[in-house]
């Protein structure tokens, strides 16, 4: 790395620092008062180290990250572009991971994220998008869009960092065939109990 003192502060060239392990670039000027304006980035880093970073566990799978750090020392603001692959969250194993974040801390913050070829206990997701709203003690979901092989339908609510679920769950069109036979209501289309196409509603606690 190459420092350069300026009036205005420290300036970081080509910084190379490890963190839990992850290897990370890092550039941009830190101020005498602390203000920050960093640029930080990751290369296949391995996502459940930089969770452990944040608190958060039952996270793997490898990560290409860029962030834009602001604010102070004392009250830094991140945000920026995270891509996985072939990784995991809690129950949820996912192919593909895109995602847009602004982090005000480490507990409050908005996430837009896309997942694709995702599977969550046995149901299998072909893809899902939506935004999340980071607060204390859960993540609030005001509306994720969900694509699965019986239909689409909408999600929102709340998780907790507990694991305690409070979802609402709407669709216009279900295959009612479909998600008879993933529920174990029958294994062939003659001897499933139900057919056809239906809107539904309903909640999940």
């Amino acid at each position: 790395a190459r420092f350069e003192v300026l009036p205005g502060g420290v300036r970081i060239h080509d910084g190379r620092v490890v963190v839990a392990g992850q290897a990370l670039t890092v550039s941009g000027t830190v101020s005498p008062a602390g203000a920050l304006d960093l640029q930080v980035g990751a290369t296949r880093a391995d996502a459940a180290a930089l969770a452990r970073l944040f608190g958060m566990t039952g996270i793997s799978g490898k990560a290409d990250v860029q962030a834009r750090i602001g604010g102070t020392l004392a009250q830094p603001r991140v945000s920026g572009t995270l891509k996985a692959a072939d990784g995991r969250v809690r129950d949820i194993s996912f192919g593909g991971l895109r995602a847009k974040y602004t982090l005000q801390s480490l507990r409050s913050g908005t996430v837009e994220f896309a997942v694709e070829n995702a599977r969550a206990q046995g149901l299998a997701i072909r893809s899902a998008s939506g935004q999340a709203l980071l607060r204390e003690g859960a993540v609030v979901l005001p509306r994720v869009q969900v694509q699965i092989p019986q239909g689409s339908f909408t999600a929102s609510g709340k998780v907790t960092h507990a694991g305690g679920l409070d979802l609402a769950l709407r669709t216009p069109e279900v295959d009612l065939g479909g998600f008879a036979g993933m529920a174990g209501m029958g294994a062939t289309p003659k001897e499933l109990p139900a057919a056809g196409k239906a809107a539904f509603e309903g909640r999940l606690l």
